[in-house]
């Protein structure tokens, strides 16, 4: 917390501070702080945003932590958005037998599902399963 105030008093907007205040922000939304986790998470993604471009997957990182704490925070409609988006570039850039592409899409289904869309939870689930077709 410490080296978290310090960044945002000096206003270093470099990719390894992106990575302190993720992690920072983080540790607080897994405890239930999401309050003081959310500015550390929004300020990560956007000095990745600012030096990485908008497909990095450290993007995708922070997008995907901002969804957990906004399903926590029963922020539904900014959680789906943020998690189609992390969901979007991991499977993009990382491919989608990836392990954080699946954990992503399984968290995406989870949520789905918490506010009562399980068909399309199961079709999100779906897609996430080793294709059996020849050519995949």
């Amino acid at each position: 917390m410490i080296c978290a105030t310090w960044i945002e008093d000096e206003a270093v907007p470099i990719v390894e501070v992106s990575h302190v205040l993720d992690k920072t922000g983080t540790y607080l939304r897994e405890r239930a702080q999401y309050s003081e986790a959310e500015p550390l998470l929004l300020r990560a993604l956007a000095i990745r945003e600012q030096q990485l471009g908008p497909e990095h997957p450290d993007i995708a990182e922070s997008l995907y932590g901002l969804a957990k704490l906004s399903q926590h925070q029963e922020k539904y409609e900014r959680a789906e958005s943020l998690y189609q988006r992390a969901l979007a570039i991991r499977a993009k850039r990382l491919g989608l037998t990836h392990p954080d592409t699946q954990e992503t899409r399984r968290d995406y289904a989870v949520f789905l599902r918490v506010v009562g869309r399980d068909a399309e939870a199961a079709v999100v689930e779906k897609s996430n399963e080793p294709s059996t077709e020849e050519g995949d």
